[in-house]
């Protein structure tokens, strides 16, 4: 964890983001094997997989999902002022579905996109 304020280093941003990227990449490649389809987790996330057909279940489980969101981005942004860091400034590593909602939420809490990885 970087002190709040601290600059990093550009070089040492780049790496990050080369980090980033692999593990994202890993991390769609292992769930792409798990499925068997190439190219299906950037279609549909697991949530919506496992929804098909349940449309009832679905609202209630979209509903605490929204709420689970609220609720991470809101902690997420406290934490953040507790340690005097503006949220503005901090990084955030999220695995979003499609829909994007956690990213939505932690937008909402003063997190900037272009932080929100």
């Amino acid at each position: 964890r970087r002190c709040p304020g601290a600059v990093m280093p550009e070089e040492e941003e780049e790496e990050e983001a080369a980090l980033i990227r692999r593990l994202e990449e890993e991390y769609l490649a292992a769930h792409e094997d798990r499925l068997g389809v190439r190219g299906y987790a950037h279609q549909q996330d697991l949530f919506e997989q496992r929804a098909y057909g349940l449309e009832v279940t679905t609202k209630r489980a979209a509903s605490a999902k929204a709420l689970t969101n609220r609720v991470v981005a809101e902690l997420a942004a406290d934490e953040a002022r507790l340690a005097g860091a503006d949220p503005r400034g901090e990084r955030v590593l999220v695995l979003d579905g499609e829909d994007a909602s956690t990213t939505r939420a932690l937008l909402a809490e003063g997190f900037v996109v272009d932080h929100i990885l």
